[in-house]
């Protein structure tokens, strides 16, 4: 009796696995939006140094998204603490949005308030449209279930207020 040879697992699974891991990077690739994902995280952009950034990947956590522009003095006032405190809480992560300047006062911007979290360059200004914002210095206050609380320019925060804003994020 002859017996027939057996192929060695690792033939033939390494290339399955491989073939799994293609069509799931490419069903839940970027681009493509989740259905859960609020419509204002949809969106995709370059940060000032020049990372790609995928709005989607803040969904089903708690983050801020701060959008100001380097001439605006009420902008200038809030980065004197902005970065402080997305520092001092380290479990919510903060997103800066610049637009209506040239990038490189952006990036002056950013590195003179120590600005130590991404800061998207949104000249176009789609993202601030996409969450509403018309003047600047706005917040957005997005909660782990998607909700997105707004405060617009009229209602400026200061350190203490965004400080708790940021620790009742849930």
């Amino acid at each position: 009796m002859r017996r027939t040879p057996s192929l060695p697992i690792a033939r033939w699974i390494r290339p399955l696995i491989a073939a799994v891991v293609i069509v799931a990077g490419f069903a839940a690739g970027p681009g493509l939006a989740r259905a859960d994902t609020p419509d204002q995280l949809q969106f995709t952009g370059t940060t000032l140094d020049g990372k790609n950034i995928d709005g989607a990947s803040y969904a089903g956590k708690p983050a801020v998204f701060w959008f100001w522009t380097p001439w605006c003095p009420f902008c200038n006032q809030e980065g004197s603490f902005v970065g402080k405190v997305a520092s001092e809480h380290p479990g919510v992560p903060f997103v800066g949005v610049a637009s209506r300047s040239d990038p490189g006062a952006m990036k002056d911007f950013a590195n003179k308030y120590g600005l130590g979290f991404p800061q998207i360059n949104d000249t176009s200004g789609e993202i601030w449209a996409r969450f509403g914002v018309t003047w600047q210095p706005a917040f957005a206050f997005v909660s782990s279930n998607g909700d997105v609380d707004m405060v617009k320019f009229g209602d400026l925060l200061n350190e203490d207020q965004l400080a708790e804003r940021v620790s009742s994020l849930r």
